[in-house]
């Protein structure tokens, strides 16, 4: 349970946040390295606001707004530092956020347009020669949490998008076998693939998703999530 007056003590330091953020922002200049941590600092305060299925204060607006000036910044940065990895990984999640928020409101096409537009920068950035290991991580969730967000409006769509995110997973497991919740995500996404394909390719599908949470009890017996 919440201790009492927590979501008060919440909502004041998100409210301290934003205003030492909003005044930072007059002053961020050309520095494209403060340009994305406030990109990054935007994005956390709007999960607090009001991120889709996550613990929130329940003020979507506000959390669309922060992610805005979120996305708004790491752009800037980008537009000084075109190859700034952490720049173009907040553009990418800010996005992907922005759209959960379009689509919460049954906004669907500004909603598909972030989204796609969040998951093309995720693919650019994990693609290019040198990019960090994690970015394949970064773009195999952002596939997922597209397709989760999709799933009750666009099926076909969301289809793809597991389909993808798996496919990712794969690669990262095939490249480590113990690179953090890969097996567990890619589980994830197989079980929901299955529920959206017919039942030979359904069958094979939760086949995987049980080999790699097998995967996952072997690594961690205490992992309750892949029993």
């Amino acid at each position: 349970a919440r201790l009492p007056g927590s979501t008060e003590l919440r909502k004041t330091l998100v409210t301290r946040a934003l205003s030492y953020l909003n005044s930072l922002a007059a002053d961020s200049g050309d520095d494209a390295g403060l340009l994305t941590e406030m990109a990054a600092a935007y994005r956390r305060v709007g999960d607090v606001q009001g991120r889709a299925n996550h613990a929130n204060l329940g003020d979507p607006v506000g959390a669309l707004t922060s992610y805005q000036k979120g996305l708004a910044a790491a752009q800037a940065a980008l537009a000084r530092e075109p190859k700034r990895d952490g720049a173009a990984r907040e553009a990418g999640w800010l996005n992907l956020m922005i759209g959960e928020i379009y689509l919460a409101k049954r906004e669907s096409a500004p909603a598909l347009d972030h989204m796609q537009d969040g998951v093309k920068i995720l693919r650019a950035r994990a693609n290019r020669a040198g990019a960090p290991v994690e970015s394949q991580s970064d773009l195999a969730a952002a596939l997922l949490d597209m397709a989760l967000a999709l799933r009750l409006t666009d099926s076909a769509r969301a289809r793809d998008s597991l389909a993808d995110s798996a496919a990712v997973y794969e690669r990262i497991l095939a490249a480590d076998r113990k690179t953090p919740n890969a097996a567990y995500n890619a589980a994830v996404a197989y079980r929901y693939l299955a529920a959206a394909v017919d039942r030979p390719a359904a069958l094979n599908h939760l086949k995987r998703a049980l080999e790699l949470d097998q995967m996952c009890v072997n690594a961690d017996p205490y992992n309750a999530g892949a029993r």
